[in-house]
């Protein structure tokens, strides 16, 4: 049986979710800027200080609502990742993980990813030197890469640039994909395979000019 502390958590966690979920609403489709505490408070018809009895400000709002957008994604891409599978599968599951999902959330994916926005960018921005470190999704991209080419011989640095190209070429297909959202469904996945196919062939055609070993 639920016990009273118990039960009050659940109800604040609840309403914390409620909260945000209007944001989104708002965000996906107004746009950052459009956000505000009261816009969020008069779409669920609460006060503005019950907001604020949840969030500091409107940032904070913001910044819980890509820090849970973010760890979706890694669960999936996890969820696609099996220890029994070499690199270069888990390298496609992974791709094909990440795809999938975003296509799955068009509006959603679209505003977090080409939003310029300096508080939206602290959880999206993946192409300085060592984002690697702070993004986790192409961490595991790095890693990856790090199992299949068993030897970095051109340095941890090389590994990273790798996975920067490789995600900006799938963000340049997601993109595309939504744009031209009347792609019949083999063309869409018949693009996808394309896409998953040649950057493993590019893979492995690097790996053998480097003079590693596959995984």
């Amino acid at each position: 049986m639920m016990g009273i502390k118990e039960r009050k958590e659940r109800e604040r966690e609840e309403k914390r979710q409620f909260i945000l979920q209007a944001a989104r609403e708002i965000m996906i489709s107004e746009g950052v800027k459009q956000v505000s505490i009261r816009k969020i408070a008069r779409k669920m018809e609460y006060s503005p200080a019950i907001i604020y009895h949840y969030f500091r400000d409107k940032d904070d709002i913001i910044n819980q609502i890509m820090k849970q957008g973010y760890q979706e994604m890694i669960k999936s891409l996890d969820a696609s990742n099996s220890p029994e599978d070499e690199p270069l599968l888990q390298l496609k599951e992974g791709l094909r993980t990440y795809i999938a999902s975003a296509l799955n959330n068009p509006e959603e994916y679209k505003y977090m990813m080409l939003n310029d926005s300096p508080a939206i960018l602290a959880h999206t921005s993946v192409l300085q030197e060592g984002s690697s470190a702070k993004r986790q999704a192409l961490q595991m991209l790095c890693g990856n890469l790090k199992r299949i080419y068993q030897t970095v011989p051109s340095g941890e640095q090389e590994i990273e640039l790798r996975a920067q190209v490789i995600w900006t070429a799938t963000f340049g297909l997601i993109i595309r994909m939504m744009i031209e959202n009347d792609l019949p469904e083999q063309q869409k996945n018949s693009l996808i395979e394309q896409h998953i196919t040649m950057m493993a062939d590019g893979i492995m055609q690097s790996q053998s000019s480097k003079g590693g070993g596959a995984a």
